[in-house]
């Protein structure tokens, strides 16, 4: 049985949750393309390929444990080869070593737009550009992502 485009976006979008939680940077290639552009809120602002996203996002992790629950999402497909898809997010961040007991929630949402292409030797879709956007200010100890 065939994949359903719907499907394999879904599968792309939720690459990054479980690349972030499980500390697995490099399968961020999963669901972002090489010259990927995220656009997180300042102090982080812009990112421009995926090796600056995996430079940026390990460091500033490497003392947290986190856990990314994706909830609504509204997946578009503009043609056969472009969508678009906002998809919910509440991020948890929990610190570890000295920062043991402190943590940090955020609650936003990703607006994505995808492309369709050969990836890996099989078609499949890839976020291109990811803007990133808060709801509301983090609950708890916002200086574990630097945000103070």
């Amino acid at each position: 049985m065939a994949t359903s485009d719907h499907e394999l976006i879904r599968n792309a979008i939720s690459q990054y949750s479980l690349a972030i939680d499980q500390k697995d940077y490099e399968n961020l290639a999963l669901g972002f393309s090489e010259d990927v552009v995220m656009k997180f809120p300042e102090p982080i602002g812009v990112l421009k390929g995926l090796s600056a996203v995996i430079e940026a996002i390990e460091p500033a992790l490497v003392h947290l444990k986190t856990h990314h629950a994706l909830t609504t999402q509204n997946v578009e497909l503009k043609d056969d080869r472009k969508a678009v898809a906002t998809t919910y997010c509440m991020a948890m961040h929990f610190g570890t070593g000295t920062a043991e007991g402190r943590s940090v929630t955020g609650w936003g949402h990703y607006e994505d737009t995808l492309v369709k292409g050969n990836f890996n030797g099989k078609e499949d879709w890839r976020i291109v550009e990811r803007r990133v956007v808060f709801h509301v200010p983090h609950i708890g100890d916002a200086s574990l992502l630097g945000l103070t």
